[in-house]
């Protein structure tokens, strides 16, 4: 282990004291050391670390302190002498004497030795040099055995006070390798406290003060109460050996302080009492000797790493005065790497990772050396974007501990617009160390926002949780939203938040937050919801679930007062007030009727008050199995006088999103009297597994459907992360991750709005199984919305008769690029991603125009090794004889007869042409895709035909191979990547989790057999919930039906087997699942599973023509969902039956 750099000071005790074996301390975690009030200690694996907090002034005397330890009564026997080794590392004034203790109870003491710079050897003659003694016996004789009552250390006045490490004699040097200390949160802006009933916060300029509003009685003995940062809970804190406070007691007494925190298992851990000193100190816990008890999941006493902080216990014990605690900041200690403790950032001008066009001179990454000890490594960064195009940088830096240094970034103004991600590779100079990061980006964009567009048509925000963090994100957050345009956001103080007692109504918060918003171009929607204690039933205040009371019905006349009291505080600045959120769920626990009772006081309480204002309806969670029966469609039938918008929702993918609205949304609001626009107050699509692009897909689609369908706005849920889990869906439907790092919906969602913010609706233009294209007016453009409807259907060109001037296409980040008109007719590809298409100076508006090359049918499922055709149709649209070439672009082994031709093809003519394509035999289970480049005169094209591998299944009984082989790390899923203390959770071959998956049909059933080799095999608590164990889920796209299957399948802990439904095409009832399970080894498992085809509308000739098939296995070994082995994408992150594989007989 290298020495210096850690603290101010150090020395460093190597105790070779003992001729008597096991007399020796090796201050290590086994003992438990303490010192006088002044000292601060700290263990270390490496020995203990003491700091001396202040100095005499010069011409005083020197402090004195007592070093002992708890535990140990170990005998040094009957030494000559005691000796230690002592590196005075930096510093000075300090010298060490010796206290022992004789067998007769005597004490006796030994004189100072004084330390000088480096490594010094001190000792004493324990029968010669003893210079005074006291206590029992009193005999000044020395009667064997001794053991050491006490360390003595003295401070002389020095430049600086002193920093001592007893050293662990038999801790090992391991290079590149130290103790570091990192904060972990500052009591200031960039944190928020949760209140406590009896403890009083006031911030202050250097911390947080902190005071007991009451002083314990003579019955209750002491105080106590929790401190928790919101943050404690979102994420763990790594592998600390021990956690810091620096606190400062200003006035009062009796404060103790303590920790709380859970392992990596789940046990909870209490850490041991601190009592907090008059003025300021630094209090340690060392997490194996400070542990005072445990409980909870996996109880077993002990530690695992990593861990996370859950509070501060606060204790005031009695006093004349509660003590007043001042926080100032909390750290943690760990054994760190030098090349682990490099910290970066991108700096890019700005508070948030995202790189303004024009600005491109302020790119660059500023690195911090925390490690104690100078740092000589290398960084290699390299940057990559959806379109896979990829930029390098390298540089070597040598940084003194503490250091830090900018790294300009060369970045041109012609580099793609949208998200980079970033892997950064650090190494240290010897080549030993390295380290990988993977999981940072940054956004090069020009920001939609701040702006002054007021859009009467249609506005666009996001869901904040800003109340919930510190002031300091609370910034940043409104920063963020405003950059990318937003408008409207949906976020600030409920009902609860801010009467909080009956009658008193606090708006400070509210308002501080409304204003910073305001500021920037954006307004509030308030959500009025949930009720306060005070106004909830009697019934449901006791229950032991606080949801009992907070979800309850409110009293009528005291949600009418708050209601009164929030539009007159808001008359003015707030427009959109929503009544409750999800009422159709277990948010509100009460009747449609006591709904439409509570929506109608609240409808004319702030119509009365400010008739300017807009309600609400609460917003429709879906029409999912769980919602309440006839809620939706009553809530339209029955309260439609008391909203002016209809709030929905409906979260998860843009298929099922617009199948909904087409379907039951839209027949319930065939009711409606009078025009009543949806507001989507909440909807959004969470990242699983990394599917960045299909949530920015999302962004695209859901918002312009949402504009399309006449809706009065639209609330993407949400702006950022809530936490950091990858398994936990609330934590991943941000645009932004919890540390405010974009994912690519956010660059989608800045250019939504640079392209359409200020734009009218203007009609759809195509809508079919292949292209959908809307449009818009923008001033003197018109800007059209296209995407594939199909995503893995045919990409052909779209053709628009115009007459704009220009014509440019900005895709789905915001890159532009130019686009001809010929002949008043644009010709551009479909492409994968959604995008816009621009036309500049029009007067009228667009025309689907025709397009010259057009495929024949919408995909093809091919059999390997054997010839499919693949037909296309061409038209010379123009007024003249044109010449038409065309020639296949093809995978390696793709073979097509003919390959390539031309013709010429008069004035209209149109005229149909085919290929027989072979695909080779080794190729099975994928989708390839093959381009037809073409030319009519001057015009060029490309036409991309998928064609879909299919596999084959067996009739009757299964064969002897499986159809799938799911082995390979290309089929693992896995959530707990990227996460150093997750690894051990990643998959780690066949052997951890594997399957085989054989197909057969007959006697009127699709039978599936499963055969799943996983070391741990958890079994489900119920088979609704099974993706969360060890699961199946089996999904089926059958063609013509409206909508797909998707079936879960588990083995249950009660020893029954499970099977549910989640998704069904509309129109179709629950089919007769059939299930068998066997374990034909310990880690084996053997489902049977029979679909009955005909419940599920499968025909024989169907299943000829090929259906879509698709299955994953859920991998659980304990600890939670880890990931999953799939065949194909589709389920797992998002539901996209367009990926399924391709099965037929």
């Amino acid at each position: 282990m290298k020495s210096g750099g850690i603290l101010a000071a150090a020395v460093c005790f190597w105790c070779g004291v003992c001729s008597v074996s096991g007399g020796t301390w090796q201050f290590d975690r086994n003992e438990s050391w303490y010192a006088d009030r002044g000292v601060d200690l700290r263990m270390e694996p490496a020995g203990l670390v003491v700091r001396i907090r202040e100095k005499p002034d010069w011409n005083k005397p020197p402090f004195t302190f007592n070093l002992r330890e708890k535990r140990s009564l170990k005998h040094l026997g009957s030494p000559d002498r005691v000796e230690f080794e002592v590196e005075l590392q930096d510093g000075g004034g300090t010298t060490v004497g010796l206290y022992l203790k004789d067998a007769a109870g005597e004490f006796f003491a030994y004189p100072q030795r004084p330390l000088k710079r480096g490594l010094n050897r001190v000792g004493w003659n324990v029968r010669q040099e003893a210079i005074g003694h006291w206590g029992k016996g009193g005999n000044g004789k020395i009667d064997f055995p001794v053991r050491l009552e006490a360390v003595i250390l003295h401070q002389y006045p020095a430049q600086k006070s002193s920093t001592l490490r007893f050293r662990n004699p038999d801790a090992e040097a391991v290079p590149g390798v130290d103790s570091v200390f990192r904060e972990l949160k500052r009591f200031d802006d960039s944190a928020k406290w949760q209140g406590a009933r009896k403890l009083v916060y006031a911030r202050k300029a250097d911390g947080l003060l902190v005071k007991s509003s009451e002083l314990p009685s003579e019955e209750k003995k002491c105080i106590i109460e929790r401190m928790q940062e919101v943050s404690f809970p979102l994420q763990n804190i790594g592998s600390p050996f021990a956690i810091e406070l620096d606190v400062e007691l200003l006035s009062g007494s009796g404060v103790n302080l303590a920790l709380e925190l859970t392992d990596a298992a789940g046990e909870t851990f209490a850490l041991r009492q601190k009592a907090v000193p008059a003025g300021r100190s630094r209090l340690v816990w060392n997490l194996s000797a400070d542990i005072s008890g445990s409980w909870g999941k996996n109880k077993n006493g002990k530690i695992d790493m990593p861990i996370m902080l859950n509070s501060i216990t606060y204790f005031q014990y009695p006093a004349k005065e509660a003590g007043e605690v001042l926080f100032h900041s909390l750290g943690k200690w760990e054994e760190m790497r030098d090349i682990d403790s490099i910290d970066f950032v991108y700096e890019t001008g700005s508070p948030l990772p995202v790189l303004k066009v024009g600005e491109e001179r302020k790119f660059g990454m500023k690195l911090t050396n925390g490690f104690p000890a100078e740092n000589d490594f290398s960084v290699r960064i390299l940057l990559r974007n959806y379109r896979g195009r990829q930029l390098r940088y390298e540089r070597d830096f040598k940084l003194l501990p503490g250091a830090s240094v900018f790294w300009p970034l060369a970045w041109s103004a012609e580099n793609d617009r949208g998200v980079w991600r970033a892997t950064i590779e650090l190494t240290s100079r010897d080549g030993l160390r390295s380290r990988r990061d993977g999981r940072t980006s940054f956004v090069y964009m020009e920001p939609a926002g701040p702006n002054n567009v007021d859009n009467p048509e249609f506005i666009l925000g996001y869901n904040l949780r800003q109340q919930r963090w510190s002031w300091n994100d609370q910034k940043i957050e409104a920063a963020a939203a405003a950059l990318s345009g937003a408008k409207l956001l949906r976020t600030g103080y409920t009902w609860e938040g801010i009467e909080r007692t009956e009658g008193t109504f606090d708006f400070t918060d509210s308002d501080r937050l409304l204003e910073l918003n305001h500021s920037l171009g954006m307004e509030h929607m308030f959500l009025i919801g949930y009720t306060p204690y005070f106004a909830a039933r009697p019934e449901t205040r006791n229950t032991g679930d606080w949801n009992d009371w907070n979800k309850s019905v409110p009293d009528d006349r005291k949600l009418e007062i708050f209601c009164q009291k929030l539009a007159e505080h808001y008359r003015g600045k707030i427009r959109f007030y929503e009544f409750w959120n999800e009422p159709d769920l277990e948010f509100w626990r009460g009747s449609l009727e006591e709904y439409l009772d509570r929506l109608q006081t609240v409808y004319r309480t702030i119509k009365k008050t400010d008739p300017e204002a807009f309600v609400i309806s609460g917003g429709i969670a879906s029409d999912l199995p769980r919602s309440k029966a006839g809620f939706h469609k009553g809530l339209v039938a029955k309260g439609q006088e008391y909203f002016d918008f209809h709030g929905y929702h409906q979260h998860g993918d843009f298929a099922t999103y617009e199948r909904i609205l087409a379907g039951p949304v839209a027949e319930y609001r065939k009711q409606l009297r009078s025009r009543k626009p949806l507001f989507f107050t909440e909807t959004g699509f969470y990242i699983s597994n990394g599917n960045y692009m299909q949530q920015a897909i999302n962004v695209v689609k859901k918002i312009v459907h949402a504009r399309v369908l006449g809706a009065r706005g639209y609330i993407w849920f949400d702006l950022r992360d809530d936490g950091f889990l990858p398994g936990y869906c609330e934590h991943n439907y941000g645009l932004l991750t919890h540390d405010w790092f974009p994912k690519e919906g956010y660059a989608a969602y800045n250019t939504v709005n640079l392209q359409l913010a200020r734009a009218r609706r203007g009609g759809t233009l195509l809508k079919n199984d292949r292209t959908t294209a809307h449009w818009f007016r923008d001033g003197g453009d018109q800007v059209v919305v296209i995407w594939k409807t199909n995503v893995k259907g045919v990409e052909e060109p779209l053709t628009i008769r115009t007459d704009a001037a220009a014509a440019r296409w900005i895709d789905i980040m915001g890159n532009p690029m130019p686009v001809e008109v010929i002949a008043g007719r644009v010709t551009l590809p479909v492409p994968e991603f959604p995008g816009y298409l621009r036309l500049v100076g029009t007067r009228t508006a667009p025309l689907l125009g025709e397009s010259i090359v057009r495929a024949s049918a919408d995909g093809m499922a091919a059999v390997p090794g054997q010839a499919a055709e693949v037909r296309f149709s061409v038209r010379n649209p123009q007024n003249k004889e044109m010449p038409f070439a065309w020639r296949w672009q093809l995978p390696e082994d793709v073979r097509a007869v003919p390959a390539e031709g031309e013709r010429k093809l008069a004035a209209g003519e149109s005229v149909d042409f085919s290929a027989m394509v072979t695909i080779p035999e080794h190729v099975a289970g994928n989708a390839l895709r093959i381009a037809l480049n073409y030319t009519l005169g001057n015009e060029k094209g490309q036409l991309i035909f998928p064609i879909n591998v299919a596999t084959r299944i067996a009739k009757g009984e299964y064969s002897r191979q499986p159809q799938f082989q799911l082995r390979d790390r290309e089929h693992m899923v896995s959530q707990m990547e990227h996460n150093p203390y997750t690894s051990h959770r990643i998959w780690s071959g066949p052997e951890d989790q594997s399957a085989d998956i054989f197909l057969a049909a007959g006697d009127g059933l699709l039978k599936v057999r499963v055969c799943v080799t996983d070391d741990v095999h958890v079994k489900s608590k119920n088979a609704e919930n099974c993706f969360m164990e060890d699961g199946l889920q089996l999904a089926l796209a059958i063609p013509g039906q409206p909508g797909h299957w998707e079936f879960g399948f588990a083995e249950l802990e009660d020893g029954a087997l499970g099977t549910h439904i989640w998704i069904r095409p509309d129109g179709f009832s629950s089919p007769d699942l059939r299930l068998a399970v066997s374990h034909p080894a310990k880690n084996r498992t053997v489902y049977e599973i029979g679909i009955p085809m005909a419940a599920i509308g499968l025909t024989q000739e169907q299943l000829k023509a090929g259906i879509q098939f698709n299955l994953l296995i859920n991998e659980n070994d304990g600890e939670g969902r880890d990931g999953w082995l799939q065949i194909a994408p589709g389920i797992g992150e998002a539901k996209v039956p367009e990926k399924y594989p391709f099965i037929l007989f």
